[in-house]
């Protein structure tokens, strides 16, 4: 538990008789008990996420004489009557944490009866003729389930409730990764049901995948992506064909990407993909002359390099160890998949401060261990190797 988490969050419409509703929001949030009490208030729609509720959860000390230093979740409410948005989530920021959860009604739709098959199981083979469906643009291709664009290869593969996750999905690379341009991926998904069919699009993160075992099965946006539009209603001519369109974090992992329909059955038709570099990188080279430090249980596998910077860092280490008799420490790198690396993700999940680690060009190198002599010489045969080293007072950061 980290101090401001946000460690549960429900939010719902109460429809009164006379059809006007009530949006109510509780939840919990991590602070000191009795010495604070929380509240959230309301503030502004971000443009770009316009189907987000957004909420500001705050702790206010209290007049408690003793305040041990122990955190646990204390409870936070807010309501907005007479609510007439059409948000289909709530967004709690509380300090540097985002937490997302489903606007859910108290009353369910009157539905009628389905057409017959309309609950028929979908293959990615005879996706073209169901009744209903949620569908990469890509379909064209159903044969090899496979199209390369660019800058990317593009691969899904179909899932259904209950089915295992274990399939690739989409692989990406930079084209530039010095200059940072990762260029975000974009997809365009097809939807089709019922006329009058509310569908929301859903872009949740696979636990412990892409180097990442924090954060669990989260929908933060940093972390699985987003959507243009979060909830849609299906027009009335079959096949509607309503296009949403995801666009990648910058989070390596495997990403649930699907629509929930509100009638349809199965609820849910989606697809696995995974985000990862292409082409993938290779290990640091660990020797007698290279050393790496051990990882942290939330980043297990943090030492990997594109070939090339491999390739150098074991030449400096030999060049420094001829002219020192001493080894090297690589204390971080990147991901073995790529993508962000939050080394911290305790206190800020899914964002830097590691805003270079991405693409297997930089490695922090430890100096401490180092007096001046040895710090000249370190920079010396990293030029000879071509590496630039920038002195980051504890330790170095190494760019290819």
């Amino acid at each position: 538990m980290s101090l401001d988490e946000v460690t549960s969050l429900i939010a719902w419409l109460e429809i009164a008789a006379d059809q006007s509703t009530t949006l109510k929001i509780v939840g919990k949030v991590v602070a000191q008990k009795p010495c604070y009490t929380a509240k959230a208030e309301r503030i502004a729609d971000d443009p770009l996420q316009p189907y987000y509720y957004n909420i500001k959860v705050t702790t206010e000390p209290t007049d408690a004489e003793l305040c041990p230093s122990v955190l646990t979740s204390i409870e936070f409410k807010m309501e907005e009557r007479n609510y007439t948005g059409s948000h289909a989530d709530v967004l709690a920021h509380s300090g540097p944490f985002l937490e997302p959860t489903e606007i859910r009604p108290v009353q369910s739709e009157v539905v009628q009866p389905l057409p017959e098959n309309w609950g028929k199981t979908i293959s990615l083979n005879e996706i073209i003729e169901a009744p209903y469906y949620w569908r990469p643009e890509v379909e064209k291709d159903v044969g090899s389930n496979r199209v390369e664009q660019d800058d990317a290869v593009f691969s899904f593969f179909p899932i259904e409730v209950g089915d295992a996750i274990d399939n690739l999905g989409i692989m990406y690379r930079t084209l530039d990764p010095k200059a940072k341009n990762d260029r975000r991926l974009k997809e365009t998904f097809f939807v089709s049901g019922r006329a009058g069919e509310r569908v929301r699009n859903i872009a949740e993160r696979v636990v412990n995948t892409g180097g990442h075992y924090h954060g669990g099965a989260s929908q933060n946006p940093r972390a699985a992506g987003m959507f243009d539009q979060r909830t849609i209603t299906l027009g009335d001519n079959y096949p509607q064909n309503h296009p949403v369109i995801w666009t990648a974090p910058d989070v390596s992992g495997k990403i649930i990407l699907g629509g929930l329909f509100e009638y349809s059955n199965p609820p849910f038709i989606g697809y696995v993909a995974e985000l990862s570099l292409n082409p993938p990188l290779v290990p640091v080279p660990n020797s007698q002359k290279l050393r790496l430090k051990p990882p942290t249980q939330t980043h297990r596998s943090p030492y990997w390099v594109s070939s090339d910077v491999a390739n150098k860092l074991a030449a400096l280490a030999e060049g420094y160890h001829a002219r020192t008799g001493k080894h090297l420490t690589v204390t971080d790198a990147s991901l073995q998949t790529g993508g962000r690396f939050d080394y911290k993700p305790s206190v800020r999940p899914w964002v830097p401060p590691h805003a270079e680690h991405m693409f297997g060009n930089e490695v922090d190198m430890r100096s401490r261990d180092q007096d001046e002599t040895q710090r000249t010489i370190f920079k010396e045969e990293c030029v000879k190797v071509g590496l630039s080293p920038a002195d980051h007072g504890n330790h170095w950061h190494v760019r290819a």
